[in-house]
């Protein structure tokens, strides 16, 4: 082989393998940030839920990461109601960073709104098997 032969032949070889490291790290940056979903326990915290609205909407206590940012947390509250009472499931997303948010925890709210007045119901947290 010559040298241009040779040359050639490494930057053939060269430009596959530098495309796979790319995407390798880009998979692994997406699989690192990638948010974490889970349904967050309320019924533990203090303080207790909130009821107003005349008993349209509720509003109920988790542990999360702050609004803006790297560690930042978002929820949504799944209803079920029934005549006897009322399941409230918060379920949280976590956009990690590449970085420990566990320092940034902090009590957050969940909003809930009923269909009908909360009332005598009993509220619920989805995300235990309490009842």
């Amino acid at each position: 082989m010559t040298g241009r032969t040779t040359a050639r032949t490494a930057r053939r070889l060269l430009v596959p393998v530098l495309l796979g490291a790319v995407v390798l790290l880009l998979l692994g940056y997406r699989l690192a940030t990638r948010p974490d979903v889970h349904e967050a326990v309320w019924s533990r915290h203090d303080p207790a839920p909130r009821v107003t609205g005349g008993g349209f909407t509720v509003r109920v206590a988790y542990s999360g990461g702050p609004a803006t940012g790297p560690c930042s947390t978002t929820s949504e509250v799944e209803v079920q109601e029934d005549v006897a009472r009322v399941v409230l499931t918060v379920t949280v997303t976590e956009h990690r960073a590449s970085q420990d948010c566990s320092s940034l925890t902090r009590l957050r709210w969940a909003t809930a709104h009923l269909d009908s007045p909360l009332g005598d119901r009993r509220l619920v947290d989805g995300s235990t098997t309490d009842d």
